[in-house]
């Protein structure tokens, strides 16, 4: 019977629980004069998207910014994903894929994402359309490499940020805060894990 008993616990299965970076980093851009804080935003999850895909790990969790003398704090595209693993059950896919071209902007794609919340049962949708080149702000038009794949992972994110409730993201920030301290952290910590 002893060994029955050991033959079904090697059957089971583990999940190990997740646990969370003890050092963070906080992307910060000091142009307070930037137009569209939102578009360097989009940016910097490229670049961590691109970043993933070539195998390395950006730890920026979190964006600051100032603009017009107030603070604009939001997840990053790492965040988001971190976030939804604290939260657990949260599943997505992809509902709808096109593909186009444009004259003057070359190729494109676009997705539809639903999110659904596994323990609430409610979804969301995130849509992304994304085109394989850009336009800087001199003018000039360059490439940009993995445009489906990135189109792919803002639909997710946007998708998956509209299901993270907004008790989870702020305790998020405050918990990843540059500056925050130890208590401040620790009870963001403690929050997160009633949620």
């Amino acid at each position: 019977m002893t060994e029955q008993k050991k033959e079904d616990n090697s059957q089971a299965v583990v999940i190990p629980k997740v646990r969370l970076l003890k050092t963070r980093k906080i992307v910060k851009i000091k142009n307070s004069d930037t137009p569209n804080i939102y578009e360097i935003m989009e940016r910097q999850d490229e670049m961590q998207i691109i970043a993933d895909l070539q195998g390395k790990y950006l730890e920026e969790f979190i964006y600051e910014f100032s603009q017009e003398g107030k603070s604009v704090v939001g997840l990053s595209w790492l965040g988001v994903q971190e976030a939804s693993r604290t939260m657990g059950g949260i599943q997505t896919k992809i509902v709808e894929q096109k593909e186009g071209e444009t004259e003057n902007r070359g190729k494109w794609v676009e997705f539809v994402v639903e999110a659904t919340d596994q323990h609430t049962g409610s979804s969301r949708l995130g849509i992304k359309r994304q085109y394989d080149k850009g336009r800087r702000r001199d003018g000039v038009i360059f490439d940009i490499p993995f445009y489906t794949e990135i189109a792919l992972a803002k639909a997710q994110r946007n998708a998956i940020r509209a299901l993270l409730p907004q008790t989870l993201i702020k305790a998020w920030i405050e918990m990843h805060r540059k500056g925050a301290t130890k208590s401040e952290k620790a009870t963001a910590e403690k929050k997160i894990e009633t949620i």
